[in-house]
C-alpha cells in the first residue's frame, strides 16, 4: 500500500498496484504484494495540483455548520492529520489544492466499518433533514471513491434508523468518475425526508487499501412537519454492532452463492442422459434459491455456528446438489480418497476413475499420524453412518485410534475450509458420522500407538447405515523405532495461552487447548507482553517498583515442563522506549538492563535458567527504524543478562512493510541487528528474492 502523493507520479505496475516515487513519506504496502509480484511496466502520469469540485445546487440551511462531531477512530493519514481534525468537518471551510495533502482535510488509511469508521454529528436538537453532503476526492494513487456511506439518524443518540446510502443516492444525479481520473466531488442528496438530532455516517472505503478523505460534511434542513414522525423499520441500538452483523451476513450470502454456483455448474455440465425436463426443473429450483439468498433476512449471531450447512437455506442448496447427482445416476453414497492436507470443497466429488479408498499410515510408536477417506452423499437426506474399526492389534476400536469428522466452516476470507476436527465419541461400540445431503464429509483417523509390534497390521473400517454396508481397508505400518517422549527440537507457535481471550482461546477451552498442545510435543509456548511488566525506575535508572510477576507465574504454572518460555514484547504496539526514556541513551540502557536483570533473577527464583526465557522484541521488522529498535533493546539486554534469548524474524529491505516487493527503497543496514540477537528466523523467500 502506498501513500497518495502530489504532482508527477511514477507508477510501477506490480500486478495492478501502483508505487508512488515522490511521496512525502515512505509508502506502506502492508499485506498488499506477494512474492510472485514483479515490476511489469513503468508509466509517467501527471497528477493535477487542483481539480474544482463538481457543481451542486443550493440546498439551503446547513444544520451541521459549527456543530460538534465524534469519530470512532482518530484520523490516521499523516499528510493531512493535524490538531484541528476534530473541528474541520463542520467548519464550513473547503480545502484547496491536492485533497489529501491539505491540513483542512481529515483522512484515514486502512480503516473500514469492520474496524469502526463512524462519524456522528450532533445537530443540537431534533431537526427536519432533507439531505446532506460529503466532500471527498479520489481517482488515483490507489484512492477510490467510498463503496458505501450509510446514513443513520436518531432523536436521542441511542436508537437509530437507517435512512439510505449516500453513495447510491448521489449517483442518481451524478455518476462518479472512473478510477484513473483524479476528481473532487460532493456526494449529496436532498431525498431523505427524515429528522433527528444526531446523524451518523458509516463509511465503507473503496479499493483494497481503505483510504477515506473528507473535508466537510453538511446537513440540510427539511420540512419542520417531519420532526417527531415515527421512524420506519426496526430501530438499531448499536450501529457498529449492527454493521458488523450486516457484514457477517454478507459473507454468509457470498458463501451461499458459491455453493449455488457449484450446483449451477453441475447442471450446465449434465450429460445427455439427463432429460431436458429434469434439467429445466433443476434450473428453476436454482433460480428460486438464488432469489431466496438475495432476499434472506439478517441471521442472528446468537448461537450461530459457521459450520456448513449453516442454515436451512444453505441446506436446501446442498439438497439441490444431491438432486443433480441423482439425476446423473450417481451412487447415493461414494467413498473415496484424497490426501489429508489437500483442500476439500463442500460438495467435491471423486474422479470417475478414482481408485478404491485405502487408509495407509506409516509411523513409529509414540508418534502421531493420520489417514483419511471421504464420504459424498447424493441422497435427499442426511446419511448417518455407524463406523467400527476392526482387525488391528488391540481389538475393535483400539484406544490408539481416534475418529474425527472433518467439518467444513465458512471464513471471513470468502473461502469455506474443511479443517475443523471434532472428535467423534464412541458409543455402544460404534462411531456415528453424519453426512449432509449434497455434501462431502471427510473422516479423519488419528493414530498414536504406544507399544505395537513392528510390521504391517491390516484392519478394516466397517460402515453401515440404512441399506449401506461398506468396508475401507486399513494398513498400519509400524517401524522398529520409538518416537521420544520429549523432543530436543523446540516446538511452538504464536498460540498465546497466557490470556483467556485471544485468537479463539476462551475460558471454556483454554485448558483443553493447552493439554492438546502438550500432548503433541509443544514445549516452547508463547505469551503476550502482558506477562513481562516493566516496573518503575528512578532518575538514575534504578528499579524502584518491581513488575508484577503474577501474570508470568500463572502462565508458567500452566506449562511446568516447558523447555522455553517465549514472550512477544510487541514494541510495535507498546512503543520502543521504557518509561519515555530516549532509546539508545545511557539511561535507556540502564533501565532495560535492570529490567532484564529482574526477569533473569525471577527465572532463577523459579528454578529455571534465564536461557529458558525467549524474547521477540519486534515482529517481522522491515525498515531501518524497526531494526534500530531491536538493536538497542538486544544490546542492552545482552550487556545485562547475556543468558536471556532474543529471537527475531526479520524481512529484508522492505521500507514500507511490503511482502515480496521487488522495487527496492534504500536497503536497511541489517548487519548490526543480526549480530545483536541470539536467534534469527528470517523470511527465507524474501531474502532469497533480494539476493
Amino acid at each position: 500500500m502506498r501513500s497518495p502523493c502530489v504532482g508527477v507520479t511514477l507508477l510501477l505496475l506490480c500486478c495492478g498496484v501502483g508505487l508512488c516515487d515522490n511521496a512525502v513519506k515512505p509508502p506502506d504496502f502492508s499485506d498488499a504484494i506477494t512474492k510472485n509480484d514483479w515490476v511489469a511496466e513503468v508509466q509517467i502520469a501527471q497528477v493535477p495540483e487542483d481539480v474544482a469540485p463538481a457543481h451542486m445546487p443550493d440546498l439551503g440551511e446547513n444544520l451541521a455548520l459549527g456543530r460538534p462531531y465524534t469519530m470512532s477512530r482518530p484520523p490516521t493519514y499523516s499528510l493531512c492529520r493535524d490538531p484541528d481534525d476534530d473541528v474541520q468537518l463542520t467548519d464550513g471551510v473547503y480545502t484547496e489544492g491536492k485533497f489529501w495533502t491539505q491540513q483542512g482535510t481529515v483522512g484515514w488509511k486502512g480503516v473500514g466499518p469492520r474496524y469502526g469508521l463512524y462519524i456522528s454529528v450532533d445537530l443540537g436538537q431534533d431537526c427536519a433533514i432533507k439531505g446532506l453532503s460529503f466532500n471527498t476526492a479520489a481517482g488515483n494513487a490507489d484512492v477510490h471513491w467510498p463503496a458505501r456511506i450509510l446514513i443513520f439518524v436518531s432523536e436521542d443518540g441511542e436508537s437509530w434508523s437507517e435512512v439510505g446510502d449516500l453513495v447510491a443516492l448521489s449517483s442518481l444525479h451524478d455518476e462518479l468518475p472512473q478510477y484513473g481520473e483524479y476528481a473532487v466531488r460532493r456526494l449529496w442528496t436532498d431525498q431523505l425526508e427524515t429528522h433527528g438530532r444526531y446523524l451518523q455516517l458509516c463509511i465503507e472505503p473503496g479499493g483494497r487499501f481503505g483510504y477515506t478523505f473528507v473535508d466537510e460534511i453538511e446537513v440540510y434542513r427539511g420540512d419542520d412537519a417531519w420532526v417527531g414522525k415515527p421512524y420506519e423499520g426496526e430501530l438499531i441500538a448499536d450501529v457498529p454492532r449492527h454493521m458488523e452483523l450486516q457484514m457477517t451476513n454478507e459473507l454468509i450470502k457470498e458463501q451461499f452463492m458459491r455453493d449455488l454456483e457449484a450446483v449451477k455448474a453441475d447442471i450446465a455440465d449434465a450429460d445427455n442422459n439427463v432429460r431436458a425436463t429434469v434439467l429445466a426443473q433443476l434450473t428453476k429450483q436454482a433460480e428460486a434459491l438464488a432469489k431466496a439468498v438475495d432476499e434472506m433476512p439478517l441471521i442472528s449471531m446468537e448461537g450461530f455456528r459457521a459450520v456448513l450447512p449453516m442454515t436451512d437455506l444453505e441446506r436446501d442448496i446442498f439438497m439441490l446438489q444431491a438432486a443433480v447427482w441423482r439425476a446423473q445416476n450417481k451412487p447415493l453414497l461414494r467413498v473415496w480418497s484424497k490426501h489429508r492436507w489437500d483442500p476439500l470443497a463442500p460438495s467435491e466429488e471423486p474422479e470417475a476413475d478414482a481408485a478404491p479408498p485405502v487408509v495407509e499410515v506409516h509411523m513409529m510408536n509414540n508418534e502421531y499420524r493420520a489417514g483419511v477417506f471421504n464420504l459424498t452423499n447424493a441422497a435427499d437426506e442426511v446419511q448417518q453412518l455407524r463406523l467400527r474399526i476392526s482387525g488391528l492389534p488391540g481389538g475393535d476400536n483400539p484406544e490408539y485410534v481416534k475418529v474425527h469428522q472433518v467439518l467444513t466452516v465458512g471464513t471471513r476470507h470468502f473461502t469455506a475450509v474443511s479443517a475443523a476436527l471434532p472428535e467423534v465419541e464412541l458409543k455402544a461400540g460404534r462411531y456415528t458420522i453424519q453426512v449432509p445431503s449434497g455434501m462431502t464429509r471427510q473422516v479423519w483417523l488419528s493414530f498414536h500407538p504406544d507399544n505395537l509390534e513392528a510390521g504391517t497390521h491390516a484392519g478394516t473400517v466397517e460402515m453401515s447405515g440404512g441399506e449401506t454396508n461398506i468396508e475401507v481397508p486399513v494398513r498400519l505400518r509400524i517401524y522398529p523405532f520409538r518416537f521420544p517422549d520429549e523432543t530436543t527440537l523446540l516446538v511452538g507457535g504464536w498460540s498465546y495461552t497466557n490470556s483467556e481471550t485471544v485468537y479463539g482461546v476462551t475460558p471454556e477451552n483454554r485448558l483443553a487447548f493447552i493439554k492438546h498442545l502438550q500432548e503433541h510435543y509443544v514445549n516452547a509456548p508463547w505469551a503476550t507482553a502482558e506477562v513481562l511488566g516493566y516496573g518503575k525506575y528512578d532518575e538514575a535508572g534504578a528499579m524502584v517498583e518491581e513488575p508484577d510477576t503474577i501474570p508470568f507465574d500463572e502462565w508458567r504454572a500452566l506449562w511446568p515442563d516447558a523447555k522455553m518460555y517465549m514472550v512477544f514484547m510487541n514494541l510495535r504496539h507498546y512503543g520502543s522506549s521504557i518509561e519515555a526514556t530516549e532509546m539508545g541513551s545511557e539511561l535507556f540502557d540502564v533501565k532495560v538492563g535492570n529490567w532484564a536483570h529482574f526477569w533473569a533473577e525471577h527465572m532463577r527464583d523459579l528454578g529455571l535458567d534465564p536461557g529458558q526465557l525467549g524474547l521477540l522484541i519486534f515482529d517481522e521488522p522491515r525498515n531501518q527504524e524497526q531494526y534500530d529498535i531491536i538493536t538497542a533493546w538486544a544490546k542492552a539486554i545482552e550487556a545485562a543478562e547475556p543468558d536471556l534469548v532474543t529471537w527475531e524474524d526479520p524481512t529484508p529491505y522492505m521500507e514500507s512493510g511490503s511482502r515480496g516487493l521487488r522495487a527496492r527503497r534504500e536497503p536497511v543496514k541489517w548487519e548490526e541487528m543480526f549480530a545483536s540477537v541470539d536467534v534469527l528466523c528470517p523470511n527465507r523467500g524474501h531474502f532469497l528474492a533480494e539476493t
